[in-house]
């Protein structure tokens, strides 16, 4: 029998977690079971907090970035320090700019570098305490062609100091810059923040959202809405891009592997308003967004269960299973280790989730084997969430569009931003009694002029009121 969840709880649920997304970090890491956390029977939802793969056997291992990798396995962390870094540091101490040739040898150096070479060999002098000497000679880039190398000095900067600020300036120019690279070079970029637990939330929200839009402007070039501007998803123009006719030709076709999405409500879902807070990045706003309601959409299915929730270090996970009766061993697991955060931890059934945008599948599930194995070592029998879990699969209104979710493979949701409305339409079940309530599926259509219109005029308070209406009804109220 599906379990029921009070009215009430669900809303709290989607509020909490909107309230503790991305927003609102503390300054300094939590030590063992001290996080910040907002609490209704059972549910638990930590904010970030900036940080300095069931039992799975922990075989041979080696640490990488302060993380265990499995034997034979690779991870956000598989690289030892590359031999550009040396490189990089003998040219920022023995060399010197000359700016009457336009030359300096740092900048000649870093321009010959692949994008993941040349992030890894960066990151490599900043560990060494040199960001200072590379930034004071960061004019130079220009002398080179190579915007890149900025991008690539503020993601490592990010790094080095976390923002604690959506508006961060450099959130901006990281966003815009993923704006202009193909998507296998955003993907680059990705795995590196997320090694070694890099670079803070933001940051890892902002290129997970950039992915997810530009996943979308792939698949409908022509479609709900034009392209977005450059600076819709990294920049300071945060608005969505302006609608244009759509016919239902023009859809975009599903990702590859996409399941049929089961229609939890009998009523479509419309997309929420573009009303991103602040000055912070399109790409920042659908990727924390994104996040929000799908860790809401498992919190509801699991009403009752010590569910925690977006960006909790296993450090507070660890905690909190010491105070359920478990004993983590909590000296196997390092001080980078313990600063991982997996999206969905559910401690009752002892299941771990990361959430990825569907083009980052592949990312998701690495971070998740390795976070099951951190557990592992530190003796609890944490398992990746199996697919087919409530709260995993479904359909949620996202910025100026709709999310469709789902889990591919054990431990790892992903989702798709698509614009236009998800509607649920009957599945047609041979034998089926006529009176039984029909299964449904969602199908993504195009918005009318009128709907584009109510869109663009809906207020956040209103979006919320939706998605917990929208969850109410995918556990049974």
């Amino acid at each position: 029998m599906r379990r029921r969840s009070p009215p009430g709880q669900v809303a709290l649920a989607v509020q909490q977690i909107a309230a503790t997304g991305a927003r609102g970090h503390r300054d300094t890491p939590p030590r063992m079971g001290e996080e910040r956390e907002v609490r209704s029977r059972g549910v638990t939802s930590a904010g970030p907090q900036p940080a300095g793969g069931g039992g799975m056997a922990v075989g041979k291992q080696t640490r990488v970035d302060g993380i265990r990798q499995p034997a034979g396995g690779a991870g956000p962390g598989d690289s030892a320090p590359s031999a550009g870094a040396a490189r990089l540091i003998h040219l920022l101490i023995t060399t010197r700019q000359r700016p009457d040739e336009q030359t300096d040898d740092v900048y000649a150096f870093l321009s010959s570098l692949e994008l993941g070479e040349l992030l890894e060999t960066i990151q490599g002098a900043a560990e060494r305490g040199l960001m200072g000497l590379l930034m004071a000679r960061s004019n130079a880039a220009a002398w080179y062609g190579r915007a890149q190398i900025l991008t690539a000095i503020d993601v490592v900067d990010l790094a080095r100091a976390p923002t604690t600020k959506p508006g961060d300036e450099r959130l901006h120019r990281v966003g815009t810059a993923l704006e202009q690279l193909p998507q296998g070079q955003q993907l680059v970029v990705l795995n590196h923040v997320l090694r070694g637990n890099r670079a803070g939330v933001e940051a890892v929200l902002l290129v997970e959202g950039v992915l997810a839009m530009r996943e979308q402007q792939t698949a409908q070039p022509g479609g709900a809405h034009a392209a977005a501007p450059a600076r819709a998803a990294g920049g300071t123009e945060n608005h969505a891009p302006a609608p244009i006719s759509m016919t239902m030709a023009g859809m975009a076709p599903l990702p590859p592997g996409m399941p049929e999405i089961p229609a939890h409500v009998p009523h479509p879902i419309e997309p929420g308003p573009w009303e991103p807070p602040g000055n912070e990045p399109g790409g920042l706003y659908v990727g924390n967004d994104a996040h929000t309601k799908i860790a809401a959409s498992y919190v509801a299915a699991h009403a009752g269960e010590n569910v925690l929730a977006n960006h909790f270090p296993i450090s507070g996970v660890l905690g909190r299973l010491r105070k359920a009766g478990h004993a983590p061993s909590v000296d196997a697991v390092s001080e980078t280790e313990a600063g991982l955060k997996p999206d969905i931890v559910n401690l009752d059934r002892l299941h771990l989730y990361e959430i990825k945008p569907a083009n980052a599948q592949a990312l998701g599930a690495r971070k998740a084997t390795l976070e099951i194995g951190i557990f592992g070592a530190a003796g609890i029998a944490m398992k990746l969430g199996p697919v087919g879990e409530p709260g995993t699969t479904g359909g949620a209104p996202a910025p100026d569009g709709v999310f469709m979710f789902w889990a591919p493979e054990p431990g790892v949701i992903v989702y798709a931003y698509r614009k236009g409305r998800l509607v649920p339409v009957p599945v047609p079940v041979p034998g089926a009694e006529p009176t039984k309530e029909p299964r449904r599926r969602f199908v993504l259509e195009p918005l009318t002029p009128q709907q584009r219109q109510m869109a663009a005029t809906l207020t956040v308070d209103t979006a919320l009121l939706l998605v917990a209406m929208i969850l109410l009804s995918s556990v049974g109220i």
